[in-house]
């Protein structure tokens, strides 16, 4: 239970965030912000409670989550998104040079050039971690 108790604090997140959104006189961009913010605060405090409460409680949902097929689908999906990923980053970057916006354009080429080194860096964390 103790863990969960974050997520108990994201719920009271999003009311603040939700309250500061309507009543607190801001400007049309940033009030929609924070009231997407909000909504994302909520949503993802209430999967984590719910995934919580069915991994205790649903023994069918429990082996399904923990399946070793799954988790190498899983991992499989998230590899090949990554890729796809970097791909549409990549021809953004373009896009942005064809248009002669070049602060998005570098900031794209950053990104597409970090996204490597984030990679190695957490494989090698999960080598020494297994």
């Amino acid at each position: 239970m103790k863990r969960d108790r974050i997520w108990y604090v994201g719920y009271l997140a999003a009311a603040v965030l939700a309250l500061v959104g309507y009543f607190g006189g801001l400007n049309e961009p940033v009030r929609t912000g924070v009231c997407v913010l909000a909504a994302v605060v909520f949503a993802v405090s209430y999967v984590q409670l719910l995934h919580g409460k069915m991994m205790k409680t649903d023994r069918d949902y429990r082996i399904s989550v923990l399946d070793e097929r799954s988790i190498a689908i899983k991992e499989k999906a998230g590899n090949i998104a990554n890729m796809v990923n970097t791909v549409l980053m990549g021809m953004a970057a373009v896009l942005f040079i064809l248009l002669d916006q070049l602060l998005p354009a570098v900031v794209m080429g950053v990104c597409i050039l970090v996204q490597p080194v984030i990679l190695i860096v957490i494989c090698d964390l999960l080598e020494k971690k297994m």
